[in-house]
C-alpha cells in the first residue's frame, strides 16, 4: 500500500502535479470562462482543450503536437515568442497578451491570452488561458477610428474658424470664457482697434482700455456665462487714439482649443447712427415746418384714399381737428365735382405728369362752402408705398 502511494506521489511530480483529473479541473474552469486552455513545452503544444480548438476551427488531435507559432499570424509570431522566452526565464512580463492567432483555413482571429509558466512532466512549460476577443478588438477599431474621424473633422473646424476669422471683414476676436484673455484677433478687430494681434492677445479688453463703460463688459460676460450667448448688444468702445465707436456686438460660447472660449464678432454702426440721428433731426425739422406753415398740408394713403397727416391750418380750414382729419378719406372735403376733378390730376401724377394747381371746392365740417387752391404732387417716392401730398391755399375771399 505503501509502494503504491509512493509511486502516485513520484508520478505527480513527474507531470508537475496537474493529473488527469487536474486539467479536468483546469479545463472546467476554462470553461466557466469562456475561454480555452492549452499547454506548451518548448514552444510545441502538448495539450489543448476543446475550446482552444475551436478558437482556431480546429480538433485538438490537428493542433496537438504542433508547434505554436504556426498557429499565430506571421506578423505577430516574433512579439509572442519574446514573451514566452522571457516569461520562461523568469523576466517580468504582462499577466495578459493580445494577438491574432490563424484558423484552419487560414483566417485571423484575435486572442486574449492569459499565460503561467508551469512545469510539466518534469519540464518547464507555458499553460495558458486563450479567449476569442475579435468582436471586442473590431469595436475597439471602430471606435478609435471614430476617435481618428472626430479629431480629424475638430482640427477641420478649427481650420475653418481660424480661416474664417482671419478673412471676415468684420471685427472679430476669441477669449477665454474663464478669465476674459484675448486668444486671437483678425486684421479688421486691428483696423477698428489700432491694437494688432500681438499687441491684443494675452490681454483682457479691459486692460487694452477699449470699454467707455468697464461695468457693461462685466454685464456682458455674465450673460454669456449664464445664456451662452448674446444678440445685436449695442456697446460703446475707445480705440487706440481715444475716438469713440458704437458697435452691435455678437457673441457665442464655443469649445475652441481644448476650453471653452467666447467668439464675438461686431459691426461699426457709428456712422449709420449719426445718419440717423441727422435724419431724425431733419424730419423733426421738416414737421415743425409743415405744421406751422401758412398753408393747409395734407398726405393721403394712395392705395386707401384716407389721409395719414394733416397740418393745423388745414385743420382751420376744413372746420376738422388735426384728430378728425386722419384716417378720413380726402375726397370727403370737396363736392362733388371738384372730387372727380381730384381724382383726374392724382391719375395724371401716377403717370408721371405734373398737373398745376387748380381751385377746387371745399366743404367744411358745418358745411360751410370754401375754395382753395390746390396743388398736388407726391410724397415718399423711392420710401416704401408713396402718398398724395395736397398744398390747400384759401382762396375763398379772392
Amino acid at each position: 500500500m505503501g509502494t503504491k502511494k509512493s509511486a502516485q506521489k513520484a508520478e505527480q511530480e513527474e507531470t508537475g502535479l496537474y493529473s488527469p483529473e487536474v486539467l479536468h479541473c483546469l479545463q472546467q474552469m476554462g470553461r466557466s470562462l469562456s475561454m480555452g486552455m492549452f499547454i506548451l513545452v518548448g514552444g510545441t503544444i502538448v495539450y489543448v482543450s476543446n475550446g482552444t480548438a475551436k478558437l482556431f476551427k480546429s480538433t485538438p488531435r490537428e493542433m496537438q503536437d504542433a508547434f505554436f507559432l504556426d498557429w499565430l499570424h506571421p506578423e505577430d509570431r516574433e512579439k509572442v515568442k519574446s514573451w514566452f522566452l522571457a516569461g520562461q526565464h523568469g523576466e517580468e512580463v504582462p499577466d495578459r497578451y493580445e494577438f491574432r492567432g490563424l484558423t484552419k483555413e487560414g483566417e485571423a482571429v484575435w486572442l486574449e491570452v492569459r499565460a503561467v509558466p508551469v512545469t510539466y512532466r518534469g519540464r518547464p512549460a507555458i499553460m495558458g488561458f486563450a479567449a476569442d476577443i475579435t468582436a471586442r478588438k473590431k469595436e475597439r477599431e471602430v471606435l478609435e477610428q471614430q476617435a481618428i474621424e472626430s479629431a480629424r473633422e475638430m482640427q477641420n473646424l478649427r481650420d475653418v474658424l481660424t480661416t474664417s476669422i482671419e478673412r471676415c471683414p468684420l471685427p472679430v476676436l476669441v477669449l477665454t470664457l474663464d478669465d476674459g484673455i484675448l486668444r486671437d484677433v483678425n486684421d479688421a478687430f486691428f483696423q477698428a482697434t489700432g491694437y494688432s494681434r500681438s499687441e491684443a492677445v494675452g490681454k483682457t479688453t479691459v486692460e487694452l482700455g477699449l470699454w467707455e463703460d468697464p461695468a457693461h463688459q462685466d454685464r456682458i460676460h455674465a450673460t454669456l456665462k449664464s445664456k451662452g450667448s448674446i444678440r445685436n448688444e449695442e456697446i460703446v468702445i475707445r480705440n487706440r487714439w481715444g475716438n469713440r465707436r458704437i458697435f452691435l456686438y455678437t457673441a457665442e460660447v464655443v469649445y475652441y482649443q481644448d476650453c471653452m472660449h467666447v467668439l464675438g464678432i461686431s459691426q461699426d454702426v457709428t456712422d449709420l447712427k449719426d445718419a440717423l440721428a441727422r435724419k431724425a433731426e431733419s424730419e423733426a425739422r421738416y414737421r415743425d415746418l409743415v405744421r406751422g406753415a401758412p398753408v393747409g398740408m395734407g398726405e393721403v394713403d394712395i392705395a386707401t384714399g384716407r389721409l395719414v397727416f394733416a397740418n393745423e391750418r388745414l385743420a382751420e380750414f376744413s372746420g376738422y381737428s388735426v384728430k378728425e382729419l386722419l384716417g378720413m378719406p380726402m375726397e370727403e372735403l370737396f363736392d362733388l365735382e371738384s372730387r372727380q376733378e381730384v381724382r383726374r390730376k392724382a391719375a395724371a401724377l401716377e403717370k408721371g405728369e405734373l398737373p398745376g394747381p387748380f381751385q377746387a371746392k371745399f366743404r367744411g365740417r358745418d358745411g360751410t362752402e370754401k375754395w382753395g387752391l390746390l396743388a398736388l404732387n407726391l410724397a415718399g417716392q423711392g420710401k416704401g408705398a408713396p402718398r398724395l401730398r395736397a398744398i390747400v391755399t384759401d382762396v375763398t375771399d379772392q
